[in-house]
């Protein structure tokens, strides 16, 4: 599952890694961005994605634990992406930044609910703000107990020569772990 998928750069790009077999799930709350991701399926000849209209920080009970993989690329302040959206530093911090990882936390709970046992979350942004990052995982990881933390990077552009992102993977215990 892609769980915040448009404009679906990584949606086709999982589809195309699993060589248009299996089914990926992308969901968006925005229909009309989720028609990008249906368009550019139609394009590079992918049939294994469907997409649907959703509010991630809602739980689809008819998905519980149903997922091999759900990916959260979660909405973020973007500060991570600065050079190449300089107009992302003239934005004033009004209420939508500062509820941002309440929305991160949100979403990543409850997509979280669909991952198996043995199955992994991916949570990643395009900012460098810990506060969207390492505080929202370390806040999950807290109030789910049955996911562990596998793996986390903090890309930086001064350092790692790309845009500043956050990637953590975790992974859902299974019943006997």
């Amino acid at each position: 599952m892609d769980v915040c998928a448009a404009p679906g750069g990584k949606t086709t790009a999982i589809a195309e890694r699993m060589n248009n077999t299996g089914r990926i799930l992308a969901s968006d709350i925005y229909r009309r961005k989720l028609d990008q991701v249906d368009e550019e399926a139609r394009r590079l000849g992918i049939t294994n994605i469907e997409t649907r209209s959703w509010d991630a920080t809602r739980v689809d009970s008819n998905m519980f634990k149903r997922a091999d993989c759900v990916l959260v690329d979660a909405p973020c302040s973007g500060l991570g992406v600065v050079r190449r959206k300089p107009e992302i530093k003239y934005k004033e911090k009004n209420g939508e930044t500062a509820m941002l990882p309440n929305k991160q936390f949100a979403i990543l709970s409850a997509s979280s609910s669909y991952v198996k046992p043995g199955g992994t979350i991916l949570y990643s942004t395009c900012t460098i703000n810990p506060e969207e990052n390492e505080q929202v995982v370390d806040r999950f990881l807290r109030s789910h107990g049955d996911f562990e933390k596998v793996e986390a990077t903090q890309l930086l552009p001064n350092v790692n020569g790309t845009d500043g992102f956050y990637i953590c993977v975790m992974k859902r215990r299974k019943a006997e772990d």
